[in-house]
């Protein structure tokens, strides 16, 4: 157990009597140097180092002790600085490396910075290796050429596989290069891009980041605490070093709703990905997502012990031993050959790898994969209390992490960042034409987390991307000298303001006791504000001077116009006088040719008249005969559909009748009337002396004739005969004739009898209508000789009138030719003088009172082509006034506005 404090309780002493208390005092130098030196040795052999890297093992040792107990005089924690605190496992993560250490071991020492001992037997130093082209200053390196030294696990093996190699990069230009291809592969394969402007600054933190998160690079259970403002970059970079790492990165996701149950829920998603399945996995949590302390008390866990008590069910674990067993034979096999010696050196097994395959081993191998596959990444803001508190009660969070702490951007970052966001922006748009092409200017994608104020959360050297225009392909400009200079002043000046804002922030709290923050989301918004101020007020600029110029231009077009119609109204006089006389000639002859089409009309408008009487004297007739003829015409269609029903048999029945019914032989002998058959001659049977007339026999024939039905429907109705129609009628009269009674004898028999009532019927009705039909024709030829002479009448008003439309026509097109509308006529000419003369008084009258704005908008026009050129230095003290100078009062304001003005001059 430790002492009291940081998180824990001070034990009682009614528990405490119990116990035999033992204290461990901290270990000396020397207990120190036997331990690391003995494990330096066992690093060495197994690594078969040369004998003369091996032999300055002792003086690293020495170096490392050195430093650290500087660290620990030096650097006191504080109550700014809690995290100050440091013990042996500090110490352990200088010596902690493996197999995949990248370094050509035959030229190892002297490394990058060489650790030696003092020639006079003083304590070891750091001094710059001759290959750095540094310098000593007593006995310590300098800042710079450290800064210059960069060790990071991105190289790859020779001929580019195989896991990557933990090895120092030469240069800053192929770290560069390192990060940014591995930026534009992350690009290609995520949904969610990573818009970053990388530079030294925030290649460096991703080297240390990757260094942490990589367990076979620096430490086997690597993980981060990662401490800056809002909108350093923490999270992007993040992303960025898990993906170089080709590890699966967990973030969760933040919701109203999201509560203890759903972080539990995650935790044992990643728990299981890590231990279970063995996949290495980044765990990447930021403090805005720790909406109750309890997140960080099962985060304290997990860094502490690699598991929180408690979290999974007994069902869950029973599955979670099951998920691990395969794994664990074989790490328990591989642990087996290695401590036979023949595994050789191979990669790190967990530490419980040659455990019992019991359910207490199978967990604690579970226990000990999660620890080394699981790698939180903790994002946090030192800003406030929270963060002190924090590491108060959650001591593991210093303890079992590696603080990379995301300092305020160095000048070459400023620079950098401005210099890309700029690079899209005309300095010289008065002189400047557009090119083809322009370098792309990134920026950071916002991140979970990260500050909302810009419009994406940047890295360290990664700037948030603006709305419009940065953060996409810009345009690129054939820019003169001049604008390139501006641009250059222009980045300057944004690097000047912001380090200026940080002086300004001490002396303020200094003075007020106020503390305020200038984050890079502040430098961020800088140019964000810049880029959108700028480009409205050009826009808004140009259009005021686009609008004088506009009027500036009509004033000049309507004194060319006044001189056009001075012209114009002068040559027009003489022509409106002989016009006026062609007019008044073509309206004489127009009026009297509409005097004769005015009289012929009305004659032919009489005759009209009396030709509508006849045609409605003639129609009335008409449809009188129509009206007598539809009482017979049913009749008369409705025997001939009774024709039409008849067939063959049907007839063939009546003629093979021996002896016929006697309404049978009356029809037929009405049919044989009908049709003009003659009867036949036979002798009377009650007195032979006489002679009677039979039509049975002739109507036999006559129904054996092929042309019988086409005789009846053939039938001229409108001819018969009036003695045939003579003796027809006594047979109406007749009760065997009647339909009925004929219909009950044969169906044949009684369509021959209506057919002869049709026919009857039709020529009584024919001969009542035949001297209307008379008078009906006369009628109509008295109607067509009139519209005869009514045509002839109409053909001379027609030629006429064609006359008057084409001398109307001539005289539009005089009128047209002069601008007048034709209801005008000849008023039209002079309408048009007139308003000739108005509007050249008008135009005069309008030029002569705009005479002195003419000077005016000139001079106007003059100022704003300054003001256009002047903005790009406007719009910037306007933005850096915006972005930075909100928190203080009037005077530090007043203050910090002159002297960006000044270095404006």
């Amino acid at each position: 157990m430790g002492p009291p404090g940081g998180g824990r309780n001070p034990v009682t002493g009614r528990l405490l009597r119990h116990f035999c208390v033992v204290a461990i005092n901290e270990f000396d130098d020397a207990c120190y140097s036997r331990i690391y030196t003995a494990i330096s040795s066992w690093w060495a052999a197994r690594a078969r180092l040369p004998e003369a890297a091996s032999a300055r093992l002792s003086a690293v040792v020495a170096a490392t002790l050195s430093l650290y107990g500087a660290l620990r005089r030096q650097l006191l924690p504080t109550p700014a600085k809690s995290h100050y605190v440091y013990n042996m496992r500090d110490l352990s993560k200088v010596f902690q490396v493996d197999d995949h250490l990248g370094v050509n071991f035959s030229d190892a020492f002297p490394p990058a910075v060489d650790v030696t001992g003092d020639p006079a037997g003083g304590p070891p130093s750091a001094a710059v290796s001759p290959r750095r082209g540094g310098g000593v200053a007593e006995g310590t390196a300098e800042a710079a050429a450290l800064r210059r030294v960069v060790y990071a696990p991105f190289a790859k093996a020779a001929g580019g596989e195989g896991p990557s190699l933990y090895q120092e990069v030469p240069s800053g230009q192929q770290l560069l290069r390192a990060v940014e291809g591995a930026l534009a592969d992350y690009n290609t394969q995520s949904k969610s891009r990573l818009e970053l402007v990388v530079f030294a600054y925030a290649a460096e933190h991703v080297a240390r980041i990757s260094r942490i998160i990589r367990r076979g690079a620096q430490q086997p259970y690597g993980n981060a605490l990662l401490v800056g403002v809002g909108g350093s970059g923490r999270q992007s970079l993040s992303r960025l070093a898990a993906h170089m790492a080709e590890y699966k990165l967990f973030s969760v996701e933040i919701t109203r709703s999201y509560g203890l149950t759903e972080w539990r829920e995650d935790l044992k998603k990643v728990l299981l990905q890590a231990g279970v399945s063995g996949q290495p996995c980044v765990f990447l949590v930021s403090d805005t997502q720790l909406k109750s302390e309890a997140f960080l008390e099962d985060i304290n866990n997990i860094l502490n012990t690699g598991e929180v008590p408690n979290l999974f069910a007994k069902d869950e674990v029973v599955s979670i031993l099951e998920g691990v067993t395969a794994r664990a034979k074989k790490a328990a096999a591989a642990a087996a050959a290695a401590a036979a010696g023949t595994a050789g050196s191979g990669p790190q097994q967990p530490r419980a790898a040659g455990a019992a395959l019991t359910p207490a081993g199978l967990w604690a191998f579970f226990v000990e994969s999660c620890r080394a596959n699981l790698h939180l990444v903790l994002a946090m803001s030192p800003v406030g209390g929270a963060f002190r508190e924090r590491l108060r009660k959650f001591p593991s969070l210093v303890n079992c992490t590696t603080i990379d702490w995301f300092s305020e951007w160095p000048a070459d970052a400023l620079q950098g960042v401005a210099g890309r966001f700029l690079a899209s922006l005309d300095m010289a748009p008065a002189s400047a034409e557009p090119a083809s092409a322009a370098a792309p200017a990134a920026a950071a994608a916002p991140s979970s987390g990260e500050s909302p104020t810009a419009a994406a959360s940047a890295a360290p050297g990664a700037g948030a991307a603006p709305h419009e225009g940065a953060g996409e392909d810009g345009r690129g400009f054939e820019e003169s000298e001049a604008g390139a200079a501006a641009r250059e002043a222009v980045v300057e000046l944004c690097m000047a303001m912001h380090i200026g804002v940080r002086r300004l922030a001490q002396d303020f709290y200094r003075d007020q006791k106020r503390r305020t923050y200038t984050t890079p989301t502040s430098y961020l918004e800088l140019i964000q504000a810049y880029k959108e101020l700028l480009g409205a007020k050009r826009k808004q600029v140009q259009q005021q001077r686009s609008r004088y110029e506009v009027g500036l231009s009509k004033l000049l077009a309507a004194e060319v116009d006044v001189g056009r119609m001075q012209e114009e109204l002068t040559a027009l006089q003489p022509r409106l006088v002989e016009t006026g006389k062609q007019v008044a000639e073509t309206l004489t002859v127009v009026d009297r040719e509409t005097q004769e089409a005015a009289a012929k009309r009305e004659v032919v408008a009489g005759e009209e008249a009396a030709a509508s009487t006849k045609a409605a004297a003639a129609k009335a007739i008409k449809d009188e005969c129509e009206g007598e003829l539809a009482v017979a015409m049913p009749l008369l269609e409705s025997a001939l559909a009774a024709l039409n029903t008849l067939t063959k048999a049907d007839i063939t029945e009546v003629k093979s009748m021996k002896n016929p019914p006697a309404p049978v032989k009356v029809v037929m002998e009405a049919v044989c009337q009908m049709l003009g058959v003659k009867p036949k001659k036979m002798n009377d049977p009650s007195d032979p002396t006489k002679k009677l007339d039979d039509y049975w026999g002739p109507s036999q024939a006559l129904l054996g004739d092929p042309t019988f039905m086409s005789q009846l429907s053939g039938y001229d109705k409108d001819n018969i005969a009036p003695n045939v129609i003579a003796a027809i009628r006594p047979f109406l009269d007749r009760k065997e004739f009647e339909p009925e009674t004929v219909k009950k004898a044969s169906k044949a028999a009684y369509g021959l009898c209506c057919w002869v009532r049709a026919m009857e019927a039709y020529d009584r009705v024919a001969k009542v209508v035949a001297p209307k039909k008379a008078a009906l024709a006369t009628a109509e030829a008295e109607f067509e000789q009139l519209m005869v002479g009514l045509r002839a009448k109409k053909a001379e008003l027609a030629a006429v009138e064609a006359r008057v439309e084409e001398l109307n026509s001539k005289l539009r097109e005089m009128q047209a030719s002069r601008g007048a509308r034709p209801a005008e006529r000849k008023a039209s000419l002079e309408a048009e003088a007139a308003l000739c003369e108005k509007k050249l008084e008008r135009a005069t009258k309008l030029i002569g009172g705009l005479g002195g704005e003419k000077t005016r908008w000139s001079e106007v026009t003059r100022r704003l082509a300054k003001d256009y050129v002047n903005l790009t230095g406007d719009v910037l003290l306007a933005a850096g006034y915006i972005a930075y100078l909100g928190p203080y009062t009037a005077p530090y304001r007043d203050r910090m506005a002159h002297a960006w003005l000044s270095k404006c001059r």
